[in-house]
């Protein structure tokens, strides 16, 4: 998140500070490339304009009520401890919580990116801390979507359509969920005990709903490598957000230690959606990692496909899991993993804009949330 200003208000008295701002619009400022989050998705900073609205700090709309061209500046790439990106002027202004205001319990304060890439560690520690987004109010929020939240999560982790609906599963709670969340003219098979196929309730020339929903949103017939997380379920409400997000962990996820969660897929695109899932929900998604797994088959060593891991975590409350085996090692965690800044690079000279917008903290949301 950048910011233009912001007063402190941390609850213990502070020590004075002086923050110098110039005239608005001069030289804080992201280069026209950089995302900026709106109700309806990302957008760059050169298409935002006067009246637009975009994502605040807290997750709502809000009104751009001045952008200012700034011509070409020198540009930082800013990366985060999870593998967060974003591109910024030396003078761009950030709200920052450093490893000595977390230590006096103090909330942080306005500093331009010159000054955090000159302190960027204390002592061994990396030292200015970064606020995460609350969870996002999209513009499609009351979309009614063809199948159910948690069960396109489920199907995306677990379910294979070549032919037939089948998601394999051997959790009683999770296969009578998956019941429950069919539409009245869809039933479930069950198949060993292990697996439930999906079928139309009543015999007739037409498929299951479900498979008719998932050839409408672009997913019959994919194979594991090729799924994703369609647009409208992305940009859904923050429930039916959640509910995808429960809907992939409790099928391919598992949770590490309380308050946190691990996601593993062979689809490049399904791990960008499950990090910009859990992002959007405030939470956060370390950079993904690959690797090929070996194992032996007929006394042979092969080679399996990419697969794609994702470490998670939540401190906002939100529980991002919901089956039975999940919840029994799901907890409130104790530790907090800081949304810290960990290196500022150069990248040469690029034009550059910057924008105000009418939030009391005047914070917005940009690449990677």
């Amino acid at each position: 998140m950048s910011v233009l200003e912001k007063i402190h208000t941390g609850k213990k008295p502070a020590p004075p500070r002086l923050l110098l701002y110039g005239t608005e619009g001069i030289g804080k400022a992201q280069p026209l490339g950089a995302k900026v989050l709106t109700p309806t998705g990302f957008t760059t900073m050169g298409q935002i304009r006067v009246g637009d609205k975009v994502i605040g700090s807290d997750g709502k709309p809000h009104t751009v009520i001045g952008v200012y061209p700034q011509g070409e500046k020198d540009v930082f790439e800013v990366t985060f401890r999870d593998g967060c990106r974003t591109q910024c002027c030396d003078d761009h202004l950030w709200f920052t919580q450093t490893r000595g205001e977390r230590d006096r319990g103090l909330t942080g304060a306005v500093r331009a990116l010159r000054d955090i890439r000159c302190t960027l560690r204390y002592g061994t520690h990396f030292n200015h801390g970064v606020p995460r987004v609350q969870p996002v109010e999209f513009a499609m929020a009351e979309d009614d979507l063809p199948i159910d939240s948690w069960l396109l999560g489920m199907y995306l982790g677990d379910g294979s359509n070549s032919g037939n609906i089948i998601i394999t599963n051997s959790e009683s709670d999770i296969l009578q969920k998956i019941q429950r969340s069919l539409c009245d003219s869809d039933a479930c098979v069950d198949v060993d005990g292990r697996a439930l196929r999906v079928k139309a309730k009543t015999k007739t020339n037409k498929p299951a709903m479900m498979k008719t929903a998932l050839e409408e949103l672009g997913l019959a017939g994919l194979k594991a490598q090729d799924k994703f997380v369609p647009i409208r379920y992305l940009h859904a409400s923050v429930q039916q957000r959640l509910e995808t997000l429960r809907g992939l962990l409790d099928s391919d996820g598992f949770v590490t230690q309380p308050g946190a969660i691990e996601f593993c897929t062979v689809s490049p695109q399904l791990a960008q959606d499950v990090c910009f899932l859990i992002r959007s929900l405030g939470g956060s998604a370390k950079q993904v990692i690959k690797k090929n797994p070996v194992f032996t088959y007929q006394g042979q060593k092969q080679t399996g496909q990419t697969a794609y891991r994702i470490f998670a975590s939540f401190k906002n409350g939100i529980v991002p899991v919901s089956s039975q085996k999940h919840l029994a090692k799901w907890a409130e965690p104790k530790w907090c993993i800081r949304h810290t800044i960990r290196s500022v690079e150069p990248v040469g000279k690029m034009l550059c804009q910057c924008i105000r917008i009418d939030a009391p903290d005047s914070l917005y949301v940009t690449d990677d949330f």
